[in-house]
């Protein structure tokens, strides 16, 4: 699980990775 204060970064970059779907 990514850290709140990361996951707001993290997150957007692996949607874009397709990571979340």
């Amino acid at each position: 699980m990514y850290g709140l204060w990361q996951s707001h970064h993290d997150f957007k970059e692996a949607r874009e990775k397709g990571l979340f779907d």
